[in-house]
């Protein structure tokens, strides 16, 4: 991975996990605590912002995950919420055996990518620029 910036700080937002030698659900707990993770990194962001820039606005802390094996695939997403818990909810199944569910998973990839590197990554920017500028002042 890149330098993503002058601190040097990577936000992950996507977490795929790909095999056919494990559970699934041994497989779906690592992408849980790999996703777990990067909302907890974003949060700590929010958390210095915050401190930093009391009005400011918050970067989305929401992760993604994928979960491939055994010809399927499972898309989940993981966030916490305002009381301090994360949540994970399953968002879509897709069966990789039958070309539409391969065309189905590689459009919801392609929109959580472009979300990251859009969305997301302005959030981010504009976040650490205002924790730049109350740094610098």
């Amino acid at each position: 991975m890149g330098r993503v910036n002058r601190w040097g700080f990577a936000f992950p937002f996507f977490i795929v996990k790909y095999g056919i030698t494990w559970s699934t659900s041994t497989a779906e707990n690592e992408c849980m605590g790999a996703t777990a993770t990067a909302v907890a990194v974003v949060d700590r962001l929010n958390r210095l912002l915050l401190q930093k820039c009391p009005k400011a606005r918050t970067v989305c802390n929401a992760a993604f995950s994928i979960v491939v094996g055994d010809g399927t695939a499972r898309l989940y997403v993981t966030w916490r919420g305002d009381e301090n818990i994360y949540y994970t909810r399953a968002v879509a199944f897709f069966d990789l055996q039958i070309d539409l569910g391969l065309r189905e998973l590689s459009l919801c990839v392609k929109k959580i990518i472009d979300w990251g590197k859009d969305t997301r990554l302005r959030e981010i920017k504009r976040a650490l620029e205002a924790i730049g500028k109350a740094d610098s002042k």
